[in-house]
């Protein structure tokens, strides 16, 4: 089995949540899937993906639903 970091866990379910909805998920949604309690911890992760270049966003950080996966082109089929 392989072991992930929380960053990792987080990006994993970002870009499995558009595949399958066409949109990024919220925060909550990243909250519920990933099993966190907090908000703010899933907001941390959500930070540092942004910061290590992994997703980004042109709207203020907690604009809902405004998260891009860098390097990624969905396309609904």
């Amino acid at each position: 089995m392989e072991e992930y970091s929380p960053e990792q866990m987080i990006f994993e379910h970002i870009v499995e949540y558009i595949k399958d909805h066409g949109y990024p998920p919220s925060v909550r949604d990243l909250r519920e899937m990933s099993g966190y309690k907090s908000t703010s911890s899933v907001h941390k992760l959500v930070r540092n993906l942004i910061k290590d270049g992994k997703i980004e966003t042109d709207h203020e950080f907690g604009t809902p639903r405004a998260l891009r996966v860098v390097g990624y082109e969905f396309r609904k089929l």
